[in-house]
């Protein structure tokens, strides 16, 4: 890093002196032209063409540290060609070139140049040319200027070097000190909204405490209320668990109906069953008796057709007798005995009509009495299918009634184990109750106690708040000083 800070002072400096070159063959042109000495041109041409290469050479950044010595070696030959040619005093030159390099942070440029230009000034004293008086005054002023301008380039050199390490530490301690002030704001912001929110939960811990307390106060009067609440709750319980108690006895009873309800509608089941083959029996019967109504009726019928018959063979025979008659009394004599059995027919036949005809109203009556009968018998022949269809129907209800007596029974068994359930929570509810009301009474004497520790923890969270205020203060002036 201090080399490429070297090079980049030696460029800086190497332009100056590419600038001053400029500068002075500019100089040097218009005192020539003024003065119409043209002798010393060449001098003006070498400096243009040293002044040219430096320019190129700084501006391909190139013999960066090369350029002072090129320098100072282009100015000791011409000290010595005008110490030669011209015959002019240099030491004035020679403090002006001293002077240029002095601006480089290095004291081998100078100390270089200063050992040639002694050489240089000597040169002619050693070669029997000069005066030696003259030149050891000359190397006097030389050697203590060139040991001065030394130890100032050594100075400088010491100075840029302690200079640029002071300024790295600077830069050093400036870049330490904004990652520190950087992290101060951050802290700062981190520490402003932590505060904020902090506040912001402290302001709100202090409203929920107000509340809090309020919340006490009326849970308190609650608590209160509810020991009395509680207590005619107790006295409600108690005359609960009583009918608790009367309804589990209810509810045995009606188990124990409901059992007997179940046994009686068995019961009757059974005898509607009987009673319904019994009347299927009476139905067959019944079937039976309208069969052999039937017959009967047929029977007199055939009865009546040959009782009709027979009738008419008696009216014929009586008219057969008739006619007997009739011829035996036209016989006279011969014929009275043929008279009387005609007679004995006639009143044979006489009698066998009215046989038949007692028999024709006795088969009437008959006839009328079994028709009677076909309508009674059918008539209990409908009254003992009604009964069936009222019997069927009988056990069918009889069945439900079984069925339903089953389910109020099985109903009946589990409302007698809720009952004795709930007579057990009832137990349980009334000793809850009691524990209940001793536990009210605790808790309104915690309660109690609560609220003046809600009365501390208010009075605490105000100093908190009014702690947070000079936090906020303190923040206040740090983001300030930040800024």
């Amino acid at each position: 890093m201090l080399m490429d800070r070297l090079d980049s002072v030696f460029l800086e400096r190497n332009k100056l002196l590419t600038n001053v070159l400029w500068g002075i063959n500019v100089i040097f042109t218009i005192f020539l032209v003024s003065t119409g000495n043209y002798e010393s041109i060449w001098i003006l041409g070498v400096g243009a063409l040293f002044a040219a290469s430096l320019t190129v050479l700084n501006r391909l950044r190139k013999w960066i540290r090369l350029t002072p010595y090129l320098f100072g070696g282009l100015m000791v030959l011409l000290l010595i060609f005008a110490v030669y040619d011209v015959q002019k005093p240099v030491l004035d030159v020679y403090f002006l070139l001293s002077a240029f390099l002095l601006i480089y942070p290095s004291y081998k440029p100078i100390m270089l140049f200063s050992i040639v230009n002694l050489v240089g000034l000597n040169a002619k004293v050693w070669l029997g040319g000069g005066d030696v008086s003259a030149m050891m005054s000359s190397n006097i002023m030389l050697i203590f200027y060139g040991i001065m301008t030394i130890v100032a380039a050594r100075l400088n050199e010491r100075l840029f070097v302690g200079a640029e390490q002071r300024s790295r530490e600077a830069m050093q301690a400036k870049s330490i000190a904004d990652s520190l002030l950087q992290e101060l704001k951050h802290s700062i912001q981190v520490l402003n909204e932590f505060y904020r929110n902090l506040k912001h939960h402290v302001d709100h811990s202090g409203q929920l405490t107000k509340e809090i307390t309020i919340g006490f106060s009326e849970v308190a009067k609650g608590i209160e209320s509810q020991a009395v609440s509680i207590t005619d709750i107790s006295d409600t319980i108690q005359e609960s668990h009583r009918d608790v108690q009367m309804m589990t006895d209810s509810s045995e009873a009606m188990k124990r109906l409901s059992d007997q309800t179940v046994e009686a509608t068995v019961m009757g089941n059974e005898q509607v069953h009987k009673l319904n083959d019994q009347i299927s029996q009476v139905n067959d019967i019944f079937q039976d008796i309208i069969v052999e109504v039937k017959e009967l009726n047929e029977k007199i019928m055939k009865i009546d057709e040959m009782s009709n018959t027979i009738g008419e063979i008696a009216n014929q025979t009586n008219l057969l007798a008739l006619n007997a008659a009739i011829e035996a009394a036209r016989a006279g004599e011969h014929g009275q005995g043929f008279a009387v059995v005609s007679t004995e027919v006639r009143k044979l036949a006489e009698h066998s009509r009215l046989s038949t005809e007692s028999i024709s109203n006795i088969i009437k009556e008959i006839d009328v009495g079994t028709k009677a009968l076909t309508e009674k018998v059918a008539i209990g022949n409908a009254a003992v299918s009604e009964s069936m269809i009222s019997s069927s129907e009988s056990e069918q209800v009889f069945h439900r009634i079984a069925m339903d007596a089953r389910e109020v029974s099985a109903q009946a068994s589990e409302v007698e184990e809720k009952s004795k359930s709930f007579r057990a929570s009832s137990n349980s509810i009334v000793t809850e109750v009691a524990s209940i009301s001793s536990v009210t009474e605790q808790s309104t004497a915690a309660v109690q106690q609560i609220m003046a520790s809600m009365d501390d923890q208010r009075a605490m969270v105000e100093e908190i708040v009014k702690s947070f205020n000079e936090l906020e203060m303190l923040i206040g002036k740090l983001t300030e000083f930040t800024e």
